[in-house]
């Protein structure tokens, strides 16, 4: 008898828990990242060869309310780069027209859009630094933001062994 008297208060903390503890934030969950072609999971620890190609798939999901827009910046270090070193693939029935800009990394989303995928890339810089992505995505009227950093090596991973 006892231990049910246990158990019953954990039970509570968890339904508890297991609340949309989110409060409507939009969520943006990196789904996998790809370094030149090869797929590294969500591993942002993997060192990054100089000018490779770097891909990162999200999901964005809004909890509450729908998707407004969604952006993405590259820096290298402190310097942010211009729109070309950029590309987004999208579900392309989900994004409006007006006020997208794809140079500048900027999506705009349709009405009552409340999940889709996107797909970043970019090139790694070519100097030993750090190539960040910046994220950012809005709903109605509550956003958030990702930050990927990656660390620069001269070398490839699969070189250095």
């Amino acid at each position: 008898m006892k231990n049910t008297f246990l158990i019953i208060p954990f039970l509570a903390l968890g339904m508890v828990s297991c609340s949309d503890g989110m409060g409507g934030i939009p969520l943006i969950t990196v789904d996998s990242i790809q370094i030149n072609g090869e797929s590294i999971g969500r591993n942002i620890l993997y060192p990054i060869p100089m000018n490779a190609t770097v891909r990162v798939f999200t999901t964005l999901e809004a909890y509450d309310g729908t998707l407004s827009s969604f952006n993405t910046e590259v820096n290298y270090g402190e310097n942010e780069v211009s729109g070309y070193q950029k590309a987004i693939e999208f579900e392309k029935d989900v994004v409006s027209d007006d006020l997208t800009n794809l140079k500048e990394g900027v999506l705009r989303f349709k009405d009552g859009v409340v999940k889709t995928n996107v797909a970043v890339e970019t090139i790694a810089p070519s100097t030993k630094d750090t190539l960040k992505l910046r994220f950012y995505l809005n709903t109605d009227d509550k956003g958030t933001k990702e930050e990927l950093v990656f660390k620069i090596v001269s070398k490839s991973h699969r070189e250095n062994d």
